[in-house]
């Protein structure tokens, strides 16, 4: 085999070997999180005489060994009965290794079944990327509320 050839085929192998071994590191880093919906409920948090608002407590905590992500990204949807979702999209800047928080979706159980609550979280930090996730299913009452849908966040 000529020489030009012989090189060509070992950058093609050094490429691979690369390539490879960054997709081995990114996965090693994918459940980056550890993600706890502590409490799902329904409530009447804006006294208007309906249990028609749901409060969800989280706690996201950094897996050992992990290091702390510079940037961060939550998706939280919140599911009716009938397929309706509420989605909050959070990004934190900044380093933390434990992160809680408190929702009050105020006007939003609205529907009798089964509501379901789901986080997909994102870590960045350097090259690679972290993803994590929970659900939590629970079933709160028909209400009836009249204001329109809103959302506060208390974080500490």
């Amino acid at each position: 085999m000529k020489r030009g050839k012989r090189v060509g085929v070992l950058i093609i192998l050094l490429s691979m070997f690369f390539m490879l071994n960054s997709i081995q590191t990114a996965s090693a880093a994918l459940d980056w999180l550890d993600i706890s919906i502590n409490h799902a409920f329904y409530y009447d948090l804006d006294d208007d005489l309906s249990e028609d608002d749901i409060l969800i407590d989280l706690t996201f905590e950094v897996r050992d060994g992990i290091k702390s992500p510079s940037t961060s990204d939550y998706i939280i949807t919140l599911t009716l009965p009938s397929g309706f979702q509420y989605i909050l999209i959070l990004t934190i800047i900044g380093k933390y290794r434990i992160f809680e928080m408190t929702m009050l979706w105020y006007d939003t159980a609205t529907e009798t079944g089964w509501y379901n609550v789901r986080v997909d979280a994102f870590g960045y930090y350097g090259y690679s990327t972290g993803y994590s996730m929970a659900d939590y299913d629970f079933d709160p009452p028909t209400g009836s509320g009249g204001g329109e849908p809103y959302l506060e966040i208390l974080v500490w």
